[in-house]
């Protein structure tokens, strides 16, 4: 990961941009979508930080972590330490957003029942949205956003508006255009509504993932 830091005297002037290397996080793994929260950010990283995680054997590193890093008095990232050990697992966790009160978390992991993983038709984890509420220092045992069901799709990459009443995603769930697509679901009450392709004006027959809404995006 990597910070920018902009600078301009006037309007009139150009903006200078300066590029800063994250050290202190980075390894020679991967880590990806961060997100502010409190005194820093949370990010996926394949970095474990002292969390029990099982090895990839695709890629031969860990399964993906929440971490978290906080900002020194100079404003760099500290070295990462684990998100909430409360809420992982030996499989894949991540992305993540948070609601504006950043008291509920959702994100996205690989598919737990009754302590066990769940498998698709082509024997890849399967990957489903759940939140979790803060409580105190603690986060609650996640809930899945939507109904886990055998049939093997993926619902993934979360990302929640401002108003907290839209939830954006990506799935390859069946009636999508092609690979991965964009979907929104509304609030209902305490409930999401059924999901809805965003169509063809966003998703194309290629992969369309890792959707990021804006404060000023209606």
């Amino acid at each position: 990961l990597t910070a920018g830091f902009l600078s301009a005297q006037s309007d009139a002037e150009p903006v200078t941009v300066q590029v800063k290397n994250e050290e202190a996080i980075n390894t020679k793994g991967l880590e990806f979508s961060p997100t502010f929260f409190e005194d820093g950010i949370v990010f996926i990283s394949t970095n474990n930080a002292g969390l029990k995680k099982l090895t990839d054997k695709k890629s031969n590193q860990f399964y993906t972590s929440i971490l978290r890093s906080r900002r020194s008095s100079d404003g760099s990232l500290t070295t990462a330490e684990p998100f909430a050990k409360e809420i992982s697992t030996q499989y894949n966790e991540g992305p993540v957003c948070f609601d504006r009160t950043a008291e509920v978390v959702y994100f996205s992991r690989n598919i737990i029942v009754d302590g066990k993983e769940k498998y698709s038709k082509d024997g890849s984890l399967m990957m489903r949205i759940y939140y979790s509420q803060k409580e105190g220092d603690l986060w609650t045992e996640p809930k899945p956003v939507f109904p886990v069901n055998d049939e093997g799709y993926a619902d993934c990459h979360p990302a929640i508006s401002i108003d907290g009443d839209k939830l954006f995603f990506a799935s390859n769930r069946p009636g999508g255009n092609g690979g991965m697509d964009i979907y929104v679901s509304y609030r209902v009450g305490e409930s999401w509504s059924e999901p809805v392709d965003l169509g063809t004006g966003v998703n194309t027959s290629g992969n369309e993932a890792f959707p990021f809404i804006h404060i000023n995006d209606k």
